[in-house]
Formats: C-alpha cells, structure tokens, sequence
C-alpha cells in the first residue's frame, strides 16, 4: 500500500511538473507575440524607446507572483490595447515566475 501511494504522488508530482512547464511555454508565446513588440530582449542593446527586458524586471524589489497577478489584472497604458485572457495571464505570470527563478540562479 505504501508503495502504492508513492507511485502516486511520484505521479501527481510529475505530472504537476509538466503543466507548469506548459504554462511557461504558454506564457512565453504570449509574450513573444504581443510584449516583445515594446520590451527589449536581454541581449538587445539598451534603447530608452523601448520597455525595459524582463530579465530585469523580475529581479526588481516586489516583483513577486502576487505583484504581477495584481499588475496583469489593472490596465496600464499603452498595453490597454493588449487585453489578455484569464488563463494567458496565468501563463504570463508562470513564465515571469520562471524567469525570476533561472535569473536569481544565474547570480
């Protein structure tokens, strides 16, 4: 039974994994396709048009999970014009997540 149950939450753990690894995906494709178009790469030259790269933002003080829900939830201009869906905010949000964590690692 022990063995059992295990195997399970071996599974379930797994399985979990591999939706938040989707989600990044997810995230990232929305990012790519509609918030690439004003905010810099990393690797971009610094552009003082342009919104600053994401590999900066999420290191900035505060800028935890629940900061970006709350800020993906609000209207800031000019990305009033890109309105998200619930569930690509959510992906939006796994993939800064991501993001942060491999950056903070990187340091």
């Amino acid at each position: 039974m022990l063995r059992f149950a295990l195997l399970i939450a071996f599974a379930l753990s797994a399985s979990v994994s591999r939706a938040d690894d989707a989600a990044v995906r997810r995230g990232e494709a929305v990012i790519e396709q509609w918030c690439r178009l004003c905010h810099l790469r990393a690797t971009d030259k610094p552009d003082p048009v342009m919104a600053p790269p994401y590999e900066e933002i999420v290191l900035r003080e505060g800028r935890d999970r629940a900061y970006f829900v709350k800020f993906l939830k609000e209207d800031h201009f000019p990305m009033t014009t890109f309105r998200l869906f619930d569930n690509e905010k959510a992906d939006v949000v796994e993939y800064l997540m991501a993001l942060r964590k491999a950056e903070l690692n990187d340091k």
